[in-house]
């Protein structure tokens, strides 16, 4: 009884977590009476909406078996009751509009579309196949990188050659990052590569950009970026409407950095599934929930003013496979995507090296501090220095300790938990996710799960120069502006992450 009422505990601070990003948005909004409610509002349903399927996709299938049992009674209602309103439509209703018949048709197929898919959890079933996806590529890749490196290249073959040696000792050598991550990175962007070029991306990339400006009422530029964002990076994703860069409002600039800000590209995904042993469902449905929830907080702290040029006829792709300078064919693009992984690799590799020993670095100063504070003090002032964090870890861990909590969290476990979002606002997610992984044994499936959605963005303050230059690169006119918005862009950022996690921390 008494675990039931701390299940239903965690979940209401999942609410309390809603409730306070979009309070503290609201207090943040440059013209609150210029807010759009209806994209605050269906920003929520949609990610509501999802997070439901996701998470729940189980559960409402087992609901439609008990009125709908069978496969074969769900399509032999689905028919009867087209059938039944196509009769209808064609007897009383077509005969006053010539457009009503193909309205009601479309209805009709879209309702079947959508019982089928609760039915037969079809969102679930996806997702559970990108996350079988995932394990492969990762298998394939493992495959070119002990090609290259040899017994370096995968774990397997470093506990099968050291097993002997060094015994129950092999786990703690198995895993090298630089062996075994970053080919992954290189895989990974060269598959991307060739998808972009064979054209199967942007067509996906215009279905969802379409769907959320249908919905949110936001131009076609911006969501055109923020659904590039769900599958690029944060300096990426802009190429896409490159040629509406210098025309966009201060709004809908506002709007592309925020979605640079709480996105993974999906190349990098698979990355954080192979350091840190998270569910690649929930990191998939992590970037998806942030796509409506970007726009929707965006909105709310600097709400349109102007009159955006892609309002209505919306935006179409800058692709790459129409510049004269791109891919000439499938290996020119794989190879390219295998140039371009490397560098990233290259960047990522050593960005660890420099952030890892930047940690150590303040850890030692903060240390001997600490140690000379307490040497100089005595009675009860010095027991209020020796309480303090041993280091700057512990010390992010208590800062974002309620955050963490009021997304779900259980509160034993808050300061874990709020000294990964720390790391990743502080150095970046990449560090966040190692060290997730270190820890995933000490925490309960839900709070690991949380922490999959609270880590899953860009957005820290490392990233504020890396948007600034790498955007300011595309339209150097608004450099300026892009580098004062970078503060704001970053807490919204991470705030659209904490409200993904807190609607799954409801749900989950």
């Amino acid at each position: 009884m008494l675990a039931a009422s701390s299940v239903q505990l965690a979940n209401l601070t999942g609410l309390a977590g809603i409730a306070a990003v979009i309070a503290t948005c609201y207090a943040l909004s440059a013209t609150r009476n210029r807010i759009d409610w209806r994209t605050v509002i269906w920003g929520l349903v949609l990610q509501i909406a999802f997070a439901v399927l996701i998470i729940r996709g189980e559960t409402i299938a087992r609901l439609f078996d008990l009125f709908l049992p069978g496969a074969q009674s769900v399509y032999l209602i689905a028919i009867l009751l087209q059938l039944a309103v196509l009769f209808v439509v064609a007897r009383y209703i077509a005969p006053l509009a010539a457009r009503t018949p193909m309205l009601w048709v479309r209805r009709i197929v879209l309702a079947e579309i959508v019982i089928y898919a609760l039915k037969f959890n079809v969102v679930g079933a996806l997702f559970d196949a990108l996350k079988n996806g995932a394990e492969q590529v990762l298998k394939y890749s493992s495959t070119g990188a002990a090609f290259v490196f040899g017994v370096f290249g995968s774990e397997e073959g470093m506990r099968s050659a050291f097993s002997t040696a060094l015994g129950d000792k092999t786990a703690s050598v198995a895993f090298v990052f630089a062996f075994q991550v970053l080919p992954t990175i290189i895989f990974v962007a060269s598959i991307f590569s060739v998808l972009y070029y064979l054209g199967v991306m942007q067509p996906i990339i215009r279905a969802i950009a379409g769907f959320m400006s249908r919905f949110m009422r936001a131009s076609g530029a911006e969501t055109l970026d923020v659904a590039a964002n769900i599958f690029m990076g944060q300096t990426e994703a802009p190429l896409t409407i490159k040629p509406y860069l210098a025309n966009l409002t201060r709004s809908e600039l506002f709007t592309l950095m925020v979605s640079g800000m709480c996105h993974c590209s999906a190349g990098i995904l698979v990355v954080y599934v192979s350091v840190a042993g998270v569910d690649m469902r929930h990191l998939m449905a992590s970037v998806i929930m942030t796509a409506p929830g970007a726009i929707m907080l965006s909105k709310m702290v600097i709400p349109e003013t102007g009159t955006p040029e892609t309002a209505k006829n919306g935006a179409k792709t800058h692709s790459e496979a129409s510049d004269t300078n791109g891919p000439v064919n499938v290996i020119d693009a794989a190879a390219r995507g295998a140039s371009e992984g490397l560098l990233l690799a290259a960047n990522v590799a050593a960005m660890l090296i420099a952030f890892i020993a930047l940690i150590a670095l303040m850890n030692g100063i903060w240390s001997s501090l600490r140690d000379l504070a307490i040497a100089h003090t005595t009675g009860s002032l010095q027991q209020v220095v020796t309480a303090v964090p041993l280091t700057i870890q512990q010390l992010l861990g208590y800062a974002f300790a309620p955050v963490a909590f009021i997304t779900g969290v259980p509160w034993g476990e808050a300061v874990q938990v709020g000294n990964l979002l720390g790391t990743r606002i502080v150095l970046n997610e990449f560090v966040a996710y190692i060290e997730l992984g270190k820890i995933k044994a000490l925490l309960s499936p839900k709070s690991f799960m949380i922490s999959t959605y609270l880590l899953c963005g860009f957005g820290s303050l490392t990233s504020i120069a890396i948007m600034a230059g790498g955007v300011g690169a595309l339209v150097p006119s608004r450099r300026a502006e892009l580098a004062a918005l970078g503060l704001k862009a970053v807490l919204i950022g991470v705030m659209s992450n904490i409200l993904a996690a807190s609607i799954a921390g409801v749900l989950f």
